[in-house]
């Protein structure tokens, strides 16, 4: 019967970590598909400033990354400290942007919900995952996160007024 059940558990598991990896894979690219109109001037930019040629590329390196956790979800591949990965990639993506995208970190701070929004839609994202490590996990980084996009926001934004 315990057997049974643990593999019941790893099925649960395994499921919602193919349904995280999707939702993933299509939440990027949906994204990257924006900021591919936005650049080439098809719609007009949703960013304080319209994405530049860095932003496409940190945007194709994570989507090569979630399309990577997509394939792997969809061919049946899973180990469990994946989700540990896959959950630090995710709040690493959003700090990377936060620092490195030109069409967010410059956009000070009128983007300083996005510090607090962004960890949270990730946690919500991670919650399907049926594991209670993996949600303690996201919930102590986006904590993190939260304190350190902020940082870094208002940190810009007070070296702009000056």
């Amino acid at each position: 019967m315990h057997n049974t059940l643990e593999q019941i558990l790893r099925q649960r598991e395994v499921r919602g970590e193919r349904a995280v990896a999707f939702l993933r894979a299509a939440f990027i690219s949906l994204a990257v598909f924006l900021d591919v109109l936005a650049f080439a001037h098809v719609i007009p930019p949703y960013t304080s400033s319209p994405p530049a040629v860095s932003t496409l590329l940190l945007d194709a390196f994570f989507l090569s990354a979630a399309l990577a956790f997509a394939i792997l979800a969809l061919k049946g591949v899973y180990y469990g400290f994946l989700k540990f990965v896959t959950i630090t990639l995710d709040y690493v993506l959003i700090l990377v942007m936060f620092a490195f995208d030109p069409s967010l970190a410059g956009a000070g701070i009128e983007n300083l919900w996005l510090a607090v929004i962004a960890p949270v839609f990730m946690l919500y994202l991670n919650l399907i995952r049926f594991s209670q490590s993996a949600a303690w996990y996201a919930a102590g980084l986006s904590v993190a996160q939260c304190a350190i996009v902020a940082r870094l926001i208002l940190g810009s934004w007070e070296l702009q007024k000056i």
